[in-house]
Parts: C-alpha cells; structure tokens; sequence
C-alpha cells in the first residue's frame, strides 16, 4: 500500500516501491523488452542513418522505462486477482501507443524526396495501428505478470 501523509494516499507505487525481488524480475522483463523490439526496429528500418539509429534506441528505452515502471502493478494486480487487470492494462497500452502516434506528428522526420505530406487519416491510421501494437505489448506484459505469480491458474475450489 502507498504511503500517506495527512491522510492522503500518495502516488501510486512504482518499481521503486516494489521488493528488489520484483525489481530485478521488472529490469529482466524491461531489458528482454528492449532487445526484442530494438532487433525488429533496426532490422526493420533497414539499417539506418546515425540519427535514425539514436531516435530507435531513444524510443526503445522509453518504452523500456515504461515496462519497468509498470510491470510491478502488473504483477501485484495478477497476485491480487484484481478484477478488470487485462481490461485496464489493454486501456493503457492504447493510451501509451496513441501517445507515441502523437509524439511521431511533432517530431520531425524526413520522407522519401517528392512524397506527399502524410493525410489526417494516414495520422489516425498510424495512431489505431500504435495503440494496438501498444495493447499487444500490455497483453504480453500481463501475461508475463501472471505467469511469474502463477495467478493464470483458475483459483482453487
């Protein structure tokens, strides 16, 4: 339980706040995270220039750093039996991936010479494509919560 002070409940617990058992287990989940999607984004963009190559690793450890932050709250609510966990935890890989969607709009990235700007419906199809491919990274980060608590098991009657 997070502390309070005056009777207020504090923010809500991080990494940070969880026994260092659960922190390395989270730094193991995070550092796998990090390997995985960095291969496929390098391969995948092709081998790319210098800049493009330090705006994947700034991304990957972004989103490193979030599956660090979060994986604990995962793993207490797959103890806990926490109704609605996978509902909530797809709700903020949406979110987290509606952000990124957002985030690609303001930074500026160069096209391939004479192609068009990108349409609003390029925007929001890149921005459903994100959250979904954020919902899927929460599934497997919930999944892998519940497996490490045995709590993917039916409870016993």
């Amino acid at each position: 339980m997070p502390s309070s002070h005056a009777g207020k409940p504090s923010a809500a617990p991080t990494a940070a706040d969880a026994p260092s058992a659960v922190r390395g287990e989270a730094f193991a989940v995070a550092l796998g995270w990090f390997a995985s999607w960095f291969i496929t984004l390098y391969f995948g963009a092709g081998h790319p220039s210098l800049r493009g190559f330090l705006l994947i690793v700034a991304v990957v450890l972004a989103g490193a750093a979030a599956v660090y932050w979060r994986y604990p709250v995962y793993r207490r609510w797959a103890e806990a039996r926490r109704p609605h966990r996978l509902g909530r935890a797809l709700a903020e890989g949406a979110l987290a991936g509606v952000v990124v969607a957002l985030l690609t709009v303001f930074v500026p990235h160069p096209a391939e010479p004479g192609a068009p700007p990108p349409t609003l419906l390029g925007w929001g199809i890149w921005a459903v494509i994100l959250a979904v491919m954020g919902m899927l990274n929460t599934a497997a980060l919930h999944a892998i919560a519940a497996f490490a608590t045995g709590a993917w098991r039916a409870p016993r009657r």
